[in-house]
């Protein structure tokens, strides 16, 4: 009996290259409230408050927050 497989997409709905089987698959639990940051990316000060755009690691640069 031939084991299913799974094709994989990331955050914007790109499908990812091959195809993956359940024992492949490690679970990790992210806490939402962390956020690894490779670099800022700019910097402003609006209203005598300092805002970061920054890159996260790991993530696509369409995904850059402020």
């Amino acid at each position: 009996m031939p084991q299913p497989f799974y094709e994989l997409s990331d955050l914007q709905a790109r499908p990812n290259e091959g195809k993956f089987y359940n024992y492949e698959f490690v679970k990790v639990t992210i806490s939402p409230n962390r956020v690894q940051i490779d670099k800022i990316v700019r910097t402003r000060n609006k209203n005598g408050i300092n805002q970061h755009l920054v890159k996260r690691k790991g993530y696509d640069e369409i995904l850059n927050i402020g």
